[in-house]
């Protein structure tokens, strides 16, 4: 019988148990290549296996040139997540794409709208030599929709530590924008009542949306459902 040494045993005791090992914070740069159409990625939302809400960060200035190479270097996650949404834009077509993992130092393509010769983005576990990152205040203090789910109409509510415009905008669960709207914000708790409609005032069908609230380089984004 084969003797079980201290950290064998301890490790047997942590399967047996059904304890996991914690998890490990991790590093990642993102690495965008574009084509013939002039990409900006916006944000991310990393979701994560021990966090119940996503983590959004926004990318400013992450692109945005023809047929060229661009890097940005993200906070560092607590976890590994299990899944990435990112918003792009190419011109004013916004669009959320989402990536399982993703996996380091996989290339995953960015559909492009209308055609062309797209772009391409991966994420490396990394930090780029100096490197460092800035940790600011946030301006934009999150946002929330209520009722939800929702038949007639719900109301968007974010809170601003600054004054400034705000743009909040809908995106069907393909990642078409079908509804963006510019809003002089003031400081404090602000909202904005959504009817279901588009912007050419089109009753939508039912189905999962997402909400997007941005203040300059920062925004949120909230899931909410449109029912009969």
């Amino acid at each position: 019988m084969k003797k079980l040494t201290l950290p064998a045993i301890a490790l047997a005791g942590l399967l047996v148990s059904g304890v996991t090992p914690p998890a490990q914070a991790v590093d990642i740069a993102g690495i965008l290549e574009t084509g013939t159409i002039a990409t900006q990625i916006d944000s991310a939302m990393w979701y994560l296996p021990g966090i119940p809400d996503p983590i959004t960060e926004a990318t400013p200035n992450w692109g945005g040139q023809t047929q060229a190479t661009d890097t940005f270097q993200f906070n560092q996650l607590p976890e590994r997540s299990e899944m990435l949404v990112v918003t792009y834009h190419v011109d004013t077509s916004y669009t959320m794409y989402t990536i399982p993992g993703p996996d380091p130092d996989v290339w995953y393509d960015l559909p492009a709208p209308g055609g062309g010769a797209g772009s391409r983005v991966m994420f490396k576990d990394t930090l780029f030599p100096g490197i460092s990152i800035e940790r600011t205040i946030s301006v934009l203090a999150g946002a929330s929709t209520a009722p939800d789910p929702f038949t007639g109409t719900t109301c968007i509510r974010w809170n601003l530590r600054a004054d400034g415009p705000v743009e909040v905008s809908v995106f069907d669960g393909t990642g078409r924008r079908v509804l963006g709207r510019a809003v002089a914000s003031a400081v404090g708790s602000r909202s904005f009542v959504w009817d279901g409609r588009d912007d050419a005032g089109q009753r939508l069908a039912p189905g999962v949306y997402f909400v997007q609230v941005r203040s300059g380089v920062e925004q949120a984004t909230v899931r909410t459902t449109l029912t009969r």
